[in-house]
């Protein structure tokens, strides 16, 4: 044993950031891309299935 701490899974560091300081995450990137990434999947989506008509 080292006597570092073991390392958190990814999900309760996103929990824990939340819950800390929300404000902080919320001025990261992170949500703003995960946004982009939905919005350009769903516009994306639409134009496939308006071009398939």
């Amino acid at each position: 044993m080292s006597g570092e701490p073991a390392a958190e899974p990814s999900g309760l560091a996103l929990w824990n950031s939340l819950r800390s300081r929300p404000v902080r995450f919320l001025c990261s990137g992170w949500p703003w891309r995960c946004w982009a990434y939905l919005l350009s999947g769903a516009l994306l989506g639409a134009v496939t299935l308006v071009s398939a008509a």
